[in-house]
């Protein structure tokens, strides 16, 4: 598999198409039955492209 910010973009719509609810580690609720994603980054392999992916993040996701 040929991971890219393409692929990334599409796993985040197909989760959100999906009803997940993308939250940070304060914000996650563990007694609701919503289904929710913690999404991280490890970017020390590639911290050049981490503004390209906060840039995705930011398209797709809301912070409560």
């Amino acid at each position: 598999m040929n991971y890219n910010k393409r692929c990334y973009r599409q796993i985040i719509e197909y989760a959100l198409g999906q009803g997940y609810e993308f939250v940070d580690f304060l914000s996650v609720d563990l007694d609701r039955q919503q289904k929710q994603i913690i999404l991280r980054h490890d970017i020390d392999y590639s911290p050049s492209i981490a503004l390209e992916m906060a840039e995705i993040d930011a398209k797709f996701t809301t912070r409560k």
